[in-house]
């Protein structure tokens, strides 16, 4: 069911929760070099000797010279995609863990190579989502014998997550109204008060989709989108943002088109539209928002 966090900008783990001890070193192969420093920081905070390169090439040569515990790879790299990869190492006799970061894991499921690697993690990753797809792996051998031996049957089962929905609004009554529209939804609610808090939230939290208030404190829904576009210009990927204001007024949607919102939905907001905007977001590789017990709702 619907699972409501309060605002906070940073995100924390659940205390159980820790990768193996014995994976010391990663290679990511990220071409972006924004992604490609913050795995490389939150990687060394675990504890792990981390290399990096942009490329498949470079991590075949760095591969053959030192094979590490792990490689986090992007889907789409230079050279060979990161399933291709992943059937390159494989015949290589390497046995060391790959997750794949996409930012369609739906479709990257598909992949034929997707039995060499451990796990698809959707992109941008949420730091507890790493870790907890880090935690699920143990320290392999990083050569094998021979190659062809099942690699993808050790890849622990993968629990689809609940739709992570952020929104942004001042006003306490119409965010306890917000909630209540969506209470029968199975997705991870976020809450936040002010545009500055909702550019905060949308790096730590890692929304599917956010709602948008245009008129906030501190920074305005136009401004706060405006940042965002910039972080995901940075970063890849394009999060869905949904407009909600009651000043709806002539020209009042291009001036929001215009600032990278890609919805617009007038208050008071009406139930089968915030759903609709929901269920259109979600990726095929997540839980369902409608639920049995959502669907009869209606």
């Amino acid at each position: 069911g619907l699972s409501l966090s309060l605002p906070s900008v940073e995100a924390g783990m659940p205390e159980d929760i820790h990768p193996d001890p014995a994976l010391t070193r990663a290679l990511v192969v990220e071409p972006h070099d924004t992604c490609r420093a913050l795995l490389e920081r939150q990687l060394g905070a675990l504890g792990m000797r981390v290399t990096t390169c942009a490329d498949a090439r470079a991590a075949l040569d760095l591969v053959a010279v030192d094979a590490p515990d792990l490689v986090i790879c992007d889907h789409h790299i230079p050279g060979m995609d990161g399933f291709e990869l992943a059937t390159a190492l494989r015949a290589g006799g390497y046995a060391m863990h790959i997750i794949v970061l996409s930012t369609n894991s739906g479709s990257a499921a598909q992949d034929p190579a997707y039995g060499d690697v451990q796990a698809v993690l959707q992109k941008p990753v949420a730091r507890r989502d790493l870790i907890t797809a880090l935690a699920a792996l143990s320290a392999p051998d990083p050569v094998i014998a021979s190659a062809g031996d099942g690699f993808g049957m050790d890849r622990a089962p993968v629990t689809p997550r609940a739709m992570r929905v952020l929104a942004a609004e001042d006003n306490k009554t119409n965010r306890l109204v917000f909630s209540k529209m969506v209470q029968t939804l199975d997705i991870d609610l976020t809450f936040a008060e002010n545009g500055r808090e909702a550019v905060a939230l949308f790096q730590s939290v890692v929304p599917d989709i956010v709602f948008m208030d245009i008129s906030m404190p501190e920074m305005d829904g136009k401004d706060a989108t405006r940042a965002i576009r910039m972080i995901e210009a940075k970063t890849g990927g394009h999060v869905p943002i949904v407009a909600m204001t009651a000043h709806a007024m002539s020209g009042d949607d291009a001036d929001i088109f215009a600032a990278g919102l890609d919805h617009y939905l007038p208050k008071p907001l009406k139930r089968t539209a915030i759903v609709e905007h929901i269920t259109a977001a979600a990726d095929p590789a997540l839980r369902p928002p409608e639920g049995t017990a959502a669907q009869a709702a209606g």
